[in-house]
């Protein structure tokens, strides 16, 4: 009586919380029924023939987190086991297809990457279009496991689930400061994948990766590695991840044409930032890399990039710009290159943005190569970009971003919107995938402050935009973290920061900027304010709920750093105001100069003590993600602000000498 009892009130508490389930990206259509699947310690996993093998082992790793064992049973054996949980194609395995006749499942037609999972009292099971929706059906099926102490249960539902869009992933800067660890990559593929995500391409400009065609083009240690990339395709593949180049082949090209041996390759040897079209021997030097790279990555998809080229026939090829006219120099460039790497049967990408510029030539570029329209603007309407494209019969996708770069944290109200109406201009657009993006443009940006905006672009993808974004963070914590903690409303605290920041520069100069500047704007501690008070209230929910983390608590650290160093900001603005005060009262009163100068520099001292904390802790979550190259030149930053704050400290102890000697004190400048 007491076991139907807990029963009882088991079902009704998962009933409560069932009332949609928390998974992300949402499910195109799902039913929720009224029981659990349950199962105690040991597991009976079917793989049917031409599905995944891999599939066991993800969600047995899963399951052994919650007390579970797994036993893999081959389908010829799917009746003579109790509750078991099966994945297959029924039209590639004819004991799933007698299963699924036998218990009278009703199978709907499933276009490209589409699954059916049904979750009954006495089995689970999860049919597939292909074997991309089998896998994609196991991840949404590691989204609804619960329990713990060798008890699993899983809530009864129907779900008929399939993508809008075709091509789904982001692109990561490792070329502008950080350049992630291998081990970094694949923990970064292993979460893309558990939210559908199957696309992953790091942006490498031409100083970023170790050529061994050209080993002069980057030292060791500050690049990518050719065999770690063949690895990492390796480990994309099992998670269902294409990794594919992303290598830039126009402008951005500075860092490498400031090296002598290649400023010769510049459109302008005096500012180097474009290779010129004009010099033959970009094209065998660029020859030489695309050989190189579709050995490494057999994807079918190639980014030549060329955006931004801001000098574009201003100097070498100035002549044959005014000649032909620089749309059409561009377009010579696109189409050379494109058929490059067409004899190597790549799929040519690159960004739309010069094209757009100049539309008259958007009707001539190669009929196969696909276009990666991109816009980061939290804008109401994408159509007009991504209509002249489509009226030329060109592929794109929509690239969006997750606003993190030159932030101290991401600006994710402008992301969500610039994602969700992207993709829903795309989609009508028909638009064959979405790349999100992660830019490091001033070389801070932390990696692991990102995944709320890359996880809302796996939503958006996946369901063709129009997302709830109240709907989307009631999931949230329960599909990221694992529990229903109240992380996500930390998150928003902190994207809302980026509301009070000082206007004309970015956070991150914001951050760094002499404090007694800031206070020259009149709104300066009224906006250090509103900043320090969702700060404070992100960190208080973040030591209330990090201990009840379940998965990606690697997470935590990086949101609990950007809190406190948002704080720091806050502090370092209203302390600043306050050392001011009583310095200026100290110098208007020298009998009570000595009480308030104290006051001074413990404030000060105070600032000094949290930068050298932020300080080691950047320095810490920067190794977790990267390789130590770059980092002193972010390190560099806070001994220059730890610099300042000290200088200041010294000239409050002189003025403390002072006014014993009864001397008059200086402005504090």
């Amino acid at each position: 009586m007491r076991v139907e009892i807990a029963l009882f009130f088991l079902l009704v508490a998962c009933l409560a919380n069932a009332s949609q389930l928390r998974i992300i990206p949402k499910p195109q259509y799902e039913t929720i029924k009224p029981f659990v699947f349950a199962i105690e310690k040991k597991a009976h996993i079917v793989i049917g023939q031409g599905c995944d093998k891999t599939i066991a082992e993800i969600l047995g790793e899963d399951l052994a987190v919650l007390g579970v064992q797994k036993e893999e049973i081959a389908s010829s054996f799917i009746k003579k086991v109790e509750k078991p949980i099966i994945f297959g194609m029924p039209s590639r395995d004819e004991n799933i297809a007698s299963f699924v006749k036998e218990k009278n499942i009703e199978v709907p037609s499933l276009p490209r990457e589409g699954y059916l999972l049904e979750v009954e009292k006495d089995y689970v099971l999860i049919l597939g279009k292909d074997g991309d929706g089998v896998f994609w059906g196991m991840q949404t099926l590691r989204q609804m496991l619960s329990g713990e102490k060798g008890k699993v249960n899983i809530q009864g539902a129907r779900i008929v689930d399939y993508p809008k869009l075709r091509w789904r992933g982001i692109t990561d800067d490792v070329s502008r400061g950080p350049i992630p660890t291998l081990e970094f990559m694949k923990n970064t593929i292993r979460i893309l994948s558990a939210f559908k995500l199957n696309m992953y391409t790091p942006y490498i400009e031409l100083h970023a990766f170790n050529f061994k065609s050209h080993p002069d083009m980057c030292a060791p240690g500050e690049g990518l590695s050719p065999d770690e990339m063949k690895e990492l395709v390796a480990y994309g593949r099992k998670y269902h991840v294409d990794v594919f180049p992303s290598l830039q082949s126009f402008g951005h090209s500075d860092k490498l044409l400031s090296k002598p041996q290649y400023r010769h390759l510049a459109e302008i040897e005096e500012g180097p930032w474009s290779l010129s079209p004009a010099v033959e021997e970009t094209y065998s030097l660029l020859k030489d890399l695309y050989e190189e790279l579709a050995k490494i990555f057999p994807s079918p998809f190639f980014n030549i990039n060329c955006d931004e080229t801001y000098d574009l026939g201003q100097g070498k090829s100035k002549p044959i710009a005014d000649e032909i006219g620089p749309q059409n120099l561009y377009l010579q460039h696109i189409t050379r290159l494109y058929n490059m790497l067409k004899e190597k049967g790549k799929r040519v990408m690159f960004w739309g943005d010069i094209a757009l510029h100049y539309k008259e030539i958007i009707p001539k570029l190669p009929s196969a190569i696909i276009v990666l329209n991109w816009d980061y603007g939290g804008a109401p309407s994408f159509e007009w970009r991504l209509k002249p494209f489509y009226d030329a019969g060109l592929e794109q996708f929509v690239c969006p971003g997750v606003s993190c770069w030159s932030r101290i944290f991401p600006d994710f109200e402008n992301a969500t919107m610039n994602i969700d109406n992207f993709v829903r201009d795309g989609v009508k657009y028909k638009v064959r995938g979405m790349l999100n993006t992660t830019w490091d443009d001033d070389g801070e940006n932390l990696f692991g402050y990102n995944w709320y905006g890359i996880v809302f672009g796996a939503e958006a993808a996946w369901k063709g935009g129009n997302v709830d974004r109240g709907d989307f963070d009631s999931r949230f914590d329960n599909a990221f973290f694992g529990s229903s903690t109240h992380i996500v409303e930390a998150i928003n605290l902190l994207s809302q920061t980026n509301h009070f920041m000082a206007p004309g520069m970015s956070p991150d100069n914001f951050f760094w900027e002499d404090p007694l500047n800031s206070l020259t704007r009149a709104d300066a501690l009224e906006k250090a304010r509103e900043i320090k008070l969702r700060a404070e209230r992100a960190l208080s929910i973040l030591g209330e709920d990090k201990g009840k983390v379940k998965k990606n608590k690697t997470a935590i650290p990086y949101l609990v750093f950007a809190a406190n160093r948002l704080l720091f900001l806050a502090d370092k603005i209203i302390g600043m105001a306050d050392v001011l005060s009583f310095y200026n009262s100290a110098r208007e009163n020298p009998s009570e100069g000595k009480e308030k100068l104290e006051r001074a520099q413990g404030i000060l001292q105070n600032l000094i003590d949290h930068l050298y904390k932020l300080r080691e802790n950047y320095k810490t979550l920067w190794l977790a993600e990267n390789l130590p190259f770059f980092l002193h030149n972010n390190l560099e930053k806070y001994n220059g602000l730890i610099r300042y704050l000290e200088a200041k400290r010294e000239q409050v102890l002189k003025a403390k000498e002072a006014i014993g000697k009864g001397e008059a004190l200086p402005p504090l400048e």
